[in-house]
């Protein structure tokens, strides 16, 4: 490659590099800026007596107030609930015959013998009835048949009563579906910011689901409408569900009332994608500790994990659930204490409890787009040539060989073997030449498709995605035979250190910069709020070691055809199939601890040290970077000047390792950018001191063997 061409490509590089850092801080002063956290005590909590048995200016309120809580989330009632409050009567058509036969029925007549079986739900309270028909008639339309004052109890006042058909009365009776209007005005009287909760039984159908979520959002509009109600994000906490569409009923009331979502981590839905764009992304990131974990982990460990889903992930509302029946942690005094710790940790991290409020809605300029896409495709440019092209042999020297210096070659080498070397030579210049062109066309259309109107045959979404994977496997494998390799290649002797500490640190800093373009690239609010992610993980950690093996190959000389032709060929011993067994288990579990959802399960004494880290550090350094994939190549990178088989290759590949670690941790997205930063910096640090004690201690045995 011509050298002003190379330069050309080394300069968008670097100025795409610039973007992702002035995005990312942008990101930081955006991310900076929004601190705040909501800490939602569980309703559920505060009919209980002990923390005020639901009733208006509680003084327990107060107290939970004072400790750092800042929201309810409400549960909504079951009809269960609303017997037990003395709000409905549930009968059936037995228990109206004993009540006609005890005279306590308000008409004693022959009519309650004719009356169908089901479940009748009876209440004297007309805004109790309203209520109860906006719940039920969404989720069994016609099966709801309504009774009026036909039958009721005995008592002053008139009757209300709606029926429900036998067989759809068990599920109807402990069904979360009426929302307690009166004590959400009451509680936001008190300061508090309401979070309704959405969270039907696991065993509706999607299509049951849909008529849930708009039973409750019409109760919900209903009492937004009738008072001043400081709202929070509606969260829906089940664990897998189908998230209601923005064509429904219930996406239309969201967006008429101008209302956020919150976005429980690790729940699925279909529909969520859709229903937080069509709210804008108003979106608060949401976690949740279910009740049987909330016992197991204790406040302790329940603090600690709060406080790392605030800080690592963006998380602006945490739903406090009690801890289980019988339980002396869920005593008032005792939860209030949980409360007060839980605060008291948010604000000594920075935070501020209250005021939780969604990321402005943001997408990525497609000026910014064009210069990431095209950084990207000049690196992956300027891989290629390493991949292509052998380094040049100096000019003079060339010409020498090829006889047009004017020295006769006819000395050391006959006439034939000019002519040979003159043909390589020229099929090497039109190599490189169609090799340039093709390459300023690939970088051109990468400046040029985002400035474009895609048309319907191209997905722009797409292709920022594409882009991104392939700056995932482009980025840490440049790094590593721009920097490292070389550096390997020095003369042994006091400055082979230094330059190994020069090629790492510079490998660090382009692997960065890579993966800041890719997380510009990706920079939408979607991304931050985890909605959209970064996907083809697997593929960008296995495929940077296979783009190296092809560079290993081919810098051996004889081809690929040839060299897998040699290994096919190989005499197969038991110390090979024993590192082919050790190599292949080595990259299992790799592969599965990787990604966004890892199969193999982590180890006690990991997640202690984890947590150690977390708690020592904030930003957690990657294992794979300062404990394997840096002190590794250091270790092997002493070993090289020895000249042992093997040593050169295995430092590239745990350099790649770290390599690829350190750029992953750029795509998890809606992570801080300060923290990936800070994270990347400590697994630097810390991986190139353990590597230099491994340096040291290999270059002394080497030089002092025992």
């Amino acid at each position: 490659m011509r050298v002003a061409l190379k330069r050309f490509f080394i300069l968008l590089l670097a100025i795409a590099v610039a973007a992702g850092i002035w995005t990312a801080y942008q990101r930081h002063q955006i991310e900076k800026m929004n601190r705040g956290v909501e800490i939602a005590v569980d309703s559920r909590l505060l009919w209980r007596e002990d923390f005020g048995g639901g009733k208006p200016a509680a003084p327990q309120l107060q107290d939970l107030k004072e400790a750092g809580c800042t929201a309810v989330a409400v549960n909504p009632l079951t009809l269960a609930e609303l017997e037990k409050t003395g709000q409905v009567s549930l009968l059936e058509s037995a228990e109206l015959q004993r009540l006609q036969a005890l005279g306590l029925l308000a008409r004693p007549g022959e009519e309650y013998k004719d009356l169908p079986r089901g479940l009748y739900i009876v209440t004297d309270k007309g805004d109790m009835y309203e209520k109860l028909r906006l719940g039920l008639a969404p989720l069994l339309g016609e099966a709801v048949a309504t009774y009026g004052d036909s039958v009721r109890l005995s008592g002053p006042g008139k009757g209300f009563t709606l029926f429900i058909p036998e067989h759809y009365a068990p599920s109807v009776r402990e069904l979360p579906i009426i929302l307690p209007g009166e004590q959400m005005l009451s509680w936001s009287r008190e300061g508090f910011t309401i979070i309704p909760l959405f969270n039907p039984p696991s065993r509706f159908p999607a299509l049951l689901n849909e008529k849930y979520w708009e039973a409750l959002s019409l109760q919900l509009q209903e009492i937004l409408q009738g008072g001043n109600i400081a709202m929070g994000p509606v969260a829906f906490p089940a664990a897998s569900f189908n998230y209601p569409s923005p064509q429904s009923t219930t996406g239309e009331i969201f967006r008429n009332e101008r209302l956020s979502l919150g976005l429980v981590e690790f729940t699925q839905g279909n529909g969520l994608k859709e229903l937080a764009a069509a709210l804008d992304y108003r979106v608060l990131r949401t976690h949740l500790i279910a009740i049987s974990e909330l016992g197991q982990l204790g406040e302790k460990l329940a603090v600690e994990r709060f406080l790392r889903a605030v800080q690592e992930r963006g998380v602006r509302v945490l739903l406090l659930a009690p801890f289980p029946e019988l339980d002396p942690r869920s005593e008032f005094d005792a939860y209030r204490r949980f409360i007060n710790t839980l605060a008291g940790t948010l604000r000594e991290a920075g935070f501020i409890t209250g005021g939780g409020t969604p990321l402005a809605a943001s997408v990525v300029p497609v000026t910014l787009q064009s210069l990431f896409t095209g950084g990207t495709a000049a690196a992956a440019v300027l891989l290629a040539s390493f991949f292509l092209f052998k380094k040049k042999i100096p000019a003079g020297k060339a010409e020498k060989d090829a006889g047009t210096t004017g020295v006769s070659a006819s000395a050391s080498q006959d006439k034939s073997t000019l002519k040979v070397r003159r043909r390589m030579r020229r099929l090497e210049m039109k190599k490189e030449r169609l090799f340039q062109g093709i390459s300023i066309t690939l970088v051109l259309a990468a400046l040029a498709l985002p400035l474009l109107n895609w048309g319907p045959f191209l997905s722009p979404a797409l292709f920022r995605k594409g882009t991104a994977l392939l700056a995932s496997l482009v980025f840490p494998v440049l790094s590593t035979v721009f920097f490292l390799e070389p550096a390997l290649q020095s003369s042994p002797g006091r400055g082979y250190l230094k330059e190994v500490v020069k090629g790492f640190l510079l490998a660090s800093l382009l692997t960065t910069g890579g993966a800041l373009i890719a997380a510009g690239l990706l920079g939408d609010t979607a991304y931050l709020l985890k909605i959209e992610y970064f996907q083809g993980v697997k593929i960008s950690q296995v495929g940077p070691f296979i783009l190296l093996g092809i560079f290993i190959l081919l810098q051996k000389g004889q081809g690929l055809k040839n060299e897998a032709k040699k290994l096919l060929e190989q005499q197969i011993k038991i110390k090979h199939l024993l590192l082919l067994g050790v190599a292949g288990g080595a990259l299992l579990v790799y592969i599965v601890r990787g990604g966004n959802f890892s199969i193999l399960p982590v180890s006690q004494l990991e997640l202690a040290l984890r947590r150690y880290l977390e708690v020592l550090l904030v930003a957690r350094p990657r294992f794979k970077e300062f404990l394997i994939g840096h002190p590794i190549f250091f270790l092997m990178a002493a070993l090289v000047p020895s000249g042992i088989k093997g040593a050169k290759t295995l430092a590239l590949l745990a350099a790649l390792l770290g390599q690829v670690s350190l750029f992953n941790t750029f795509m998890h997205l809606h992570r801080p950018v300060s923290l990936s930063l800070l994270g990347t910096a400590y697994g630097v640090g810390l991986g190139m001191l353990f590597g230099l004690v491994l340096y040291l201690a290999a270059a002394h045995f080497r030089t002092h063997p025992m």
